[in-house]
């Protein structure tokens, strides 16, 4: 089983801002997997202070993986408690020994709009949610996707309003461009395993 969290700030002045880019991926992300052949999902429930949204996605050699999709209904810079419940409920209380079933996805400042990378044991580089979330669960050993929103604009604004500012209509585009790539190395990851998704990832040219 995977808990699939996306990052993002709740209410609809945010919706649409540089900051929910986990949100719009996981959107894009199951629009995407349900296209697949073998992928069932439900609906999304609200819980206390977060979302989920439970899915089954079979895979070629014959099994299934279970999947849970989180999206915390708390500020971005508060997001570590509903992760943290969610994953002792569903990865178990020894949570450092199922560290890699659990996926963030989350925008990235200095990677450039549309770019994709995903990494495992690294430290939060100044990101709020990521580092709250590590606060929580005492552990920075889970698996994330790091979704790229830099643009010019970020040196002129400053990065903290910067990643408030919404999405243009092309740049969202892009931000789902990145979200079907997520879909396809999230397909890796469950079939081969964390380098060869990172592999694939990686070595896409971006544009």
């Amino acid at each position: 089983m995977k808990l699939i969290v996306g990052l993002g700030n709740p209410g609809p002045e945010y919706e649409k801002t540089r900051h929910n880019a986990g949100w719009v991926v996981v959107d894009t992300l199951l629009t995407e997997l349900v296209a697949t052949a073998g992928f069932q999902a439900g609906d999304w429930e609200k819980g206390k202070d977060v979302l989920t949204l439970r899915a089954e996605i079979a895979l070629s050699s014959g099994s299934s993986e279970r999947l849970i999709f989180l999206k915390p209904q708390q500020f971005m810079n508060r997001s570590g408690e509903g992760v943290r419940r969610a994953a002792k409920s569903v990865l178990g209380a020894d949570f450092e020994l199922a560290g890699h079933d659990l996926i963030v996805i989350h925008d990235d400042v200095d990677l450039e709009l549309g770019e994709v990378k995903m990494s495992i044991n690294r430290g939060s580089a100044g990101h709020n949610g990521v580092q709250n979330i590590i606060d929580h669960l005492k552990t920075k050993d889970f698996i994330r996707f790091r979704i790229g929103i830099r643009a010019n604009a970020v040196d002129r604004v400053g990065t903290e309003r910067f990643v408030l500012m919404s999405f243009s209509k092309t740049e969202h585009k892009k931000i789902e461009e990145s979200a079907k790539r997520c879909a396809a190395g999230l397909v890796l990851l469950l079939e081969k395993g964390f380098s060869h998704a990172q592999n694939h990832l990686h070595s896409h040219i971006q544009t």
